[in-house]
């Protein structure tokens, strides 16, 4: 008896997904830490970050303090690592993504700067991105 070709078809798909998904989930659990300081000119700043597993809840920070926390990738394929910061000084308000799994931002440590302007990347070397990533409102 011979298979017809879209039986075929359909088991080299499955095949091919199954694979993918085992060499997803067998990918190593990378640990990761997202930072945001206070470097405003002299005000206090309220930072509120979540994901969707983790409230990291408000955070008062006086200048050139920060908040900091680790955490790893999230191994699902479907449901992807993501932490949102919302920013409060004074009348200003100010939202920005910290940390999105599968983008290039930061590398493994990712630090931000809040600035007078916005928030800024600071890049693996030390050096704050020349113009910032969010503007407050």
């Amino acid at each position: 008896m011979t298979r017809s070709k879209p039986a075929v078809s359909q088991a080299k798909l499955l095949v091919t997904v199954t694979l993918a998904t085992i060499l997803f989930m067998a990918r190593p659990t990378i640990q990761r830490t997202a930072c945001v300081r206070n470097d405003l000119s002299d005000r206090i700043l309220i930072v509120h970050c979540r994901s969707a597993d983790d409230n990291l809840h408000a955070h008062l920070l006086d200048v050139k303090a920060n908040i900091s926390w680790s955490f790893n990738d999230n191994s699902e394929l479907v449901r992807l690592t993501f932490f949102r910061c919302r920013l409060a000084v004074e009348d200003k308000r100010l939202s920005f993504n910290a940390y999105y799994q599968g983008t290039d931002i930061g590398g493994y440590d990712i630090e931000w700067s809040v600035r007078d302007d916005g928030v800024y990347l600071v890049t693996g070397d030390g050096n704050v991105e020349s113009s910032p990533r969010q503007e407050w409102n």
